[in-house]
């Protein structure tokens, strides 16, 4: 945008931050700020992430490296507890970071699991290994197991 202005020779609409600007930053909320400084709210809240400054939430604070290595590693639910975050914190965080999710009810399929794939109704399979149809039929494709005929 900025190229493009310099190009047809606009000024920017974008003027400096003062010093005395910058300070009310992070003391109140990003709404109050805008509204004493008559600019838009993300215009606030790009300077004062910029600057590493906390929002006005006392219950706020940045992520740290040793809190992202932690994402991915168990449920969302767990890494909540274990860092005082709420889940949904933890799950933008996680997919902001590209790290994918980790269902705690999950478990691997074993090997005497797999050798019984299409050799019964997927009804069957799913009481006889205590897995849903849904995980029951969906298995087979995902190994490109044929399914049986009932």
């Amino acid at each position: 945008m900025a190229d493009r202005r310099r190009r047809l020779g606009t000024k920017s609409h974008r003027r400096s931050w003062t010093p005395e600007e910058e300070r009310l930053l992070g003391q109140r909320p990003d709404e109050d700020v805008a509204k004493k400084l008559r600019c838009t709210v993300s215009a606030v809240e790009n300077r004062r992430v910029r600057l590493h400054v906390p929002t006005f939430d006392p219950g706020w604070r940045f992520w740290t490296a040793e809190e992202d290595n932690l994402l991915g590693t168990v449920c969302d639910a767990e890494v909540a507890r274990r860092l005082g975050r709420s889940e949904s914190s933890v799950q933008s965080r996680r997919l902001k970071l590209g790290i994918g999710w980790v269902n705690p009810n999950r478990r691997a399929w074993t090997e005497e699991e797999i050798r019984f794939l299409g050799t019964e109704p997927d009804s069957v399979l799913a009481q006889k290994f205590h897995r849903t149809e849904k995980a029951i039929l969906s298995r087979p494709l995902a190994l490109r197991i044929p399914k049986p005929k009932e």
